[in-house]
């Protein structure tokens, strides 16, 4: 009998080895927007597991099975009581980057909120855990802990009470809070990840926070934002608090109030912010065992600020304010349609600056050119282009009617250049323009093409983008030198953004065949002229133009900057110029913000400019 029971131990030695290698998925993240996307696994287990053993396996939208197989990175280990943070290669939240074990430019990462993931044991093909379910012919997102699209815009933390992994996805999503082994938190919840809460259900979870919503996204200068939330604790809340700033400036915080359940609810006071302020909150609660949950900032512009007021970048041209939500005013410059059809994607300016709006997987929704809109939405950055998304086309957009379609700004490629975040998604027009050789070709129907171009003899060069969505593809090669209307863009894929200029088109009525020498006309202006700066606002560049007739030029000029001391700050130009017209960039890089003065004096006349510099 002791033989016996010494052959079954030897037996199952191996099972009891696989059995002790216990990972499971302890935390998804699945952001609503961007790259923040994760996946962590715990090792429940008293041992240091090796991934060489295991492999994630995915779907990728419909799928009736598993689809797609990956190794971990050889030698990956997970200590005991320890996690493995898998994160997306263009993830950007501190949180992930700090936490990363693996930082992947493959799809392990990579999913969205119909996308499953699945660890197996490599040896028999034994599937350990999943998320989601592999039979998925419709692309459904799932439902989790009795939330509708769970695993869609959501974070999820596995419960502390389970032990071990589940091979049946309903089981494990379960149908409501309690029978669920997953604890469903709003989008971009970072803070949790790099560790997991685990000793078979005996530890006590500090507080959830969920639910959250708000009385506006971007509440006006003269409105009171109610921002409620549910919390809920296993052993007892002691505080929920709203936390906000004003501007970077110091915290505030109120008490929210328990009205109903688990519903919490507070209002920040409308005489907290003005007019274009920024305003940041979130919610903190503390349980009786003084565990706290801090859930992510919400942040915002309050009211109607202008368009380069959200447009504030780094010294590495990256967006300061990324992520904020905004409402904006402007004018559109393009129609939907014209440069996609997969997505909304057009453009729209307002006095101090150009934006390109962009809801992705929009195929029906329509604006015009030449209407004004009013958009909220949360402001963002891809490839280096500014963009401001709306959550939902039909609350986040208005549109008030015809607009006032701006002219287009007439720039040397030079001038653009010397200050291209100034005109970014600005409509612009350059004259007189060649192609380069080495660029593309011009595009046969159905293609794109990038053909650089040049106005002084390839000395300054940037792209005319012609996108096949245009009437522009297929047509003849035009005879250059050609004149060029089109939206001024960018698409630069690494820091420093500082490159990846584009004009883009709109169709064959952007394109003008220079047909005479003449036709890039002298300009000889009759009037004595100081236009206003563009943009304006500005940060930290803006550009002034001016007209000299021929009496004036025979005069020596000056234009100087003064400050509202009456300080002069600088002087851009001085002596004589002739008749024509002229421009000229002031770089207020070293300046503060605040009120400046163009001033431009011919000794008889003088013409003043406002400029209005925010940092």
């Amino acid at each position: 009998m002791k033989f016996f029971t010494t052959l079954i131990i030897v037996c199952f030695l191996p099972v009891l080895v696989f059995s002790q290698a216990n990972i499971f998925f302890s935390e998804y993240i699945e952001p609503d927007g961007g790259f923040n996307k994760a996946l962590e696994i715990y090792n429940a287990s008293d041992q240091t597991v090796n991934l060489d053993n295991y492999v994630i396996k995915s779907t990728s939208n419909s799928s009736t099975d598993w689809e797609f197989t990956d190794s971990f990175p050889a030698g990956a280990t997970i200590a005991p009581g320890d996690v493995y943070v898998i994160i997306d290669d263009q993830a950007d939240a501190a949180d992930l980057i700090a936490a990363a074990d693996w930082v992947t430019s493959g799809f392990e990462a990579n999913f969205n909120g119909n996308d499953g993931r699945a660890i197996f044991f490599i040896d028999g093909d034994v599937l350990i855990d999943a998320i989601g379910n592999p039979n998925n012919p419709d692309a459904l997102n799932w439902d989790v802990a009795g939330i509708s699209e769970g695993t869609l815009n959501h974070t999820l933390i596995r419960k502390s009470s389970v032990v071990n992994g589940n091979t049946d996805w309903a089981l494990s999503a379960g149908t409501n809070t309690d029978d669920s082994e997953w604890i469903v938190l709003d989008a971009n919840t970072f803070e949790n990840i790099g560790f997991h809460a685990y000793d078979g259900g005996s530890s006590d979870l500090p507080p959830s926070v969920t639910n959250i919503t708000a009385s506006a996204k971007v509440p006006a200068a003269d409105e009171v934002l109610t921002v409620t939330a549910s919390a809920e604790d296993d052993s007892g809340l002691v505080k929920v608090e709203l936390y906000y700033s004003i501007n970077d400036g110091e915290e505030q915080v109120l008490a929210m109030e328990n009205i109903t359940d688990a519903v919490y609810s507070a209002n920040i006071p409308s005489s907290a912010y003005n007019n274009g302020d920024r305003l940041v909150y979130y919610i903190l609660a503390e349980d009786n065992k003084a565990q706290q949950r801090k859930t992510s900032e919400i942040k915002l512009f309050v009211g109607d600020p202008s368009i380069a007021e959200v447009k504030q970048l780094d010294e590495t041209g990256v967006l300061v304010f990324n992520g904020y939500y905004a409402q904006l005013t402007g004018v559109l410059t393009v129609s939907t349609g014209v440069f996609a059809v997969d997505d909304l994607q057009v453009f729209m300016q307002d006095g101090s600056a150009g934006i390109n709006i962009r809801i992705d997987d929009d195929t029906t929704s329509v604006m015009t050119k030449g209407n004004s809109y009013t958009v909220v939405g949360k402001v963002d950055q891809f490839n280096g282009l500014i963009q401001i998304e709306p959550d939902d086309f039909g609350t986040d957009v208005v549109d008030n009617g015809a607009g006032e379609l701006p002219a287009p700004i007439e720039l040397t490629i030079a001038q653009l250049l010397s200050s291209p975040e100034a005109f970014e998604s600005f409509l612009i027009k350059i004259v007189a323009v060649d192609s380069v050789a080495g660029g593309d070709p011009w595009p046969a129907e159905g293609e794109n093409s990038n053909i650089t171009i040049t106005d002084d003899g390839e000395t300054s060069k940037i792209e005319m983008r012609i996108d096949k969505e245009t009437n522009i593809d297929g047509t003849p090669v035009p005879t250059f030198p050609i004149n060029i209307t089109g939206l001024f863009n960018q698409y630069d894929t690494s820091t420093p953004l500082t490159e990846g200029y584009q004009i883009l088109p709109r169709s064959l009525e952007d394109i003008d065949e220079v047909t005479a020498i003449g036709e890039k006309l002298e300009i000889r202006p009759l009037v004595f002229k100081l236009y206003d700066a563009f943009p304006n606002p500005f940060n930290p560049q803006t550009t002034l133009k001016f007209d000299l007739p021929l009496k004036e030029s025979k005069n020596a000029i000056e234009l100087s900057i003064f400050n509202v001391l009456g300080q002069k700050i600088t002087t851009l130009a001085k002596g004589k110029l002739s008749q024509g017209q002229h421009t000229f960039t002031w770089n207020a890089v070293n300046q503060p913000s605040g009120i400046y003065f163009a001033v431009l004096n011919t000794g008889t006349t003088q013409q003043i400019s406002r400029l209005l510099l925010i940092k």
